[in-house]
């Protein structure tokens, strides 16, 4: 979780305090410059869920954070859920709306989106695979 509103001029800070508990411990002095190495060179996918159940003053507070990391980290792709409702800030940003249904597991398989979509894109399951999105 990033806590907002964020305060800095950086979004490593946070990336790392979200990372570190997760990286092993004797890699943690390497963490910030793995970060800003991977961000740098446009090897990172920044995932944002959860900005779609939160409030219109909430998510201004989220727009400013992608307005930090876009400018700390311009080759940084960002995937952010929003509510049809109010995409205010997100479409200035330059993010592509996309409308998808709820989906539920008999609609997946069981499968999170994320990887459906990857099992897609890199042929790993027949791409002929039809989905019911509505």
């Amino acid at each position: 979780d990033i806590d907002f509103p964020f305060e800095g001029d950086s979004p490593q800070s946070s990336f790392v305090a979200i990372i570190a508990d997760k990286f092993p411990q004797l890699d943690l002095r390497r963490l910030p410059n793995f970060i800003q190495s991977t961000f740098t060179e446009g090897r990172a996918l920044l995932l944002l869920d959860g900005t779609d159940e939160i409030t219109p003053d909430g998510l201004k507070d989220v727009v400013e954070y992608i307005k930090v990391v876009k400018r700390t980290f311009p080759k940084t792709r960002i995937v952010t859920t929003a509510s049809v409702e109010y995409l205010d800030g997100l479409v200035s940003l330059n993010f592509i709306p996309f409308s998808i249904a709820p989906w539920n597991a008999s609609q997946t398989g069981g499968e999170t989106f994320g990887t459906v979509m990857f099992q897609l894109k890199h042929g790993h399951k027949s791409q002929s695979r039809s989905m019911n999105f509505y």
